[in-house]
């Protein structure tokens, strides 16, 4: 799964996809495994939290309601607009993770999802670690593997998949030491595989994997929840995305 940016450009379809982020397998997962990482962090309330390339928002929505202080910045103006029009309390920022509107060593989390295959990495990573106070950390998600691209990577704007040698180079070249890293979607790794595979003769079935029907989607999370279960114990040997929690380091 990945994120759906060739929709954002349509602001009336937010909420829509918001309420998939909300309810999706994928999304659950993924959100597990970064709710307990923040758990690991043990983060001052008055510390701040930035999601860069926040999309819908729902992000931003999830950690407020946790009581953390966050900040959402996106590129695209109308997404953004609307999203405050729709929730005002938030702290939204139109702006570039490339180029972030904020000052250096101001921030002590820096979330990335699914944002780094769609532009200059580098260039990103190293945006990150300025605006990082000295110790701070960086939670991010990538799609993996990249003998798995696929049409729905081209339809997402994608650049690139990552290996986990690929995305440890980055990182640590941008001045990060990897305190975790794993892969996610391995129970269901071969649904992925069938879904890229059928997709190359029928385009329109990999969709599924975005838009599951009500049962199949509460099946599907009954297998996330016991691989994030699994996941404190057993580091899975690959799946369709890799989690990466990263600590800013001296150079």
């Amino acid at each position: 799964m990945e994120r759906l940016d060739h929709l954002f450009f349509h602001p009336e379809r937010l909420e829509r996809i918001a309420r998939m982020e909300s309810e999706h397998f994928w999304f659950v997962g993924r959100r597990s495994i970064l709710q307990r990482w923040l758990r690991r962090i043990v983060l001052p309330a008055e510390d701040l939290i930035l999601d860069a390339g926040c999309g819908t928002g729902w992000t931003v929505r999830w950690l407020a309601d946790q009581g953390f202080h966050v900040m959402g910045v996106d590129l695209l103006p109308d997404g953004m607009r609307d999203l405050k029009a729709r929730a005002p309390s938030l702290a939204l920022v139109q702006g570039d993770a490339r180029r972030l509107p904020l000052r250096a060593g101001s921030v002590s989390v820096v979330l990335l999802l699914d944002v780094l295959e769609h532009l200059e990495d580098h260039e990103a990573l190293w945006e990150a670690r300025r605006v990082l106070k000295s110790g701070g950390w960086v939670l991010l998600s990538v799609p993996a593997f990249p003998w798995l691209w696929s049409a729905r990577d081209r339809e997402a704007g994608h650049r690139r998949r990552y290996t986990p040698a690929m995305l440890r180079n980055r990182l640590r070249e941008a001045g990060f030491r990897i305190v975790d890293m794993r892969f996610y979607m391995f129970l269901l790794f071969p649904m992925i595989l069938a879904s890229r595979w059928v997709g190359r003769y029928r385009p329109g079935f990999q969709r599924f994997e975005e838009r599951p029907s009500l049962w199949l989607n509460r099946l599907l999370l009954q297998v996330i929840r016991l691989e994030v279960a699994l996941g404190r114990w057993i580091r899975w040997p690959w799946g369709s995305t890799l989690l990466v929690l990263a600590r800013k380091e001296p150079l």
